[in-house]
């Protein structure tokens, strides 16, 4: 069976720079990967694997156009997490993303 898949990585990270603060970019990374679980399990999707600050998604029930319209609609989804993230006013980590 055919699978359709959602890469997310988080365009920024300071972990390769001197005094980086390592503990500080973990708690990014869980902060934005936690808003992403709910929209990946109502499209069906599954994380296969995380690396730092990428994940990958499969999306592997239905038609394989049924995969890809899953992966969209979850890729959406993820967008406006992120965009409500980087909005919130109670937040104590900064924005790193960009929705578009």
């Amino acid at each position: 069976m055919a699978a359709g898949a959602l890469e997310v990585n988080l365009p920024y990270s300071d972990a390769g720079r001197p005094g980086a603060d390592a503990t500080a970019l973990k708690a990014i990374v869980e902060r934005y990967f936690s808003l992403f679980l709910a929209p990946i399990d109502v499209e069906g999707g599954d994380i296969n694997e995380t690396a730092g600050d990428g994940l990958m998604i499969i999306f592997q029930d239905g038609k394989p156009n049924a995969h890809a319209a899953a992966a969209v609609r979850a890729a959406l989804a993820i967008t406006e997490q992120t965009a409500w993230a980087n909005h919130d006013p109670g937040r104590s980590l900064p924005s790193v993303l960009t929705a578009r």
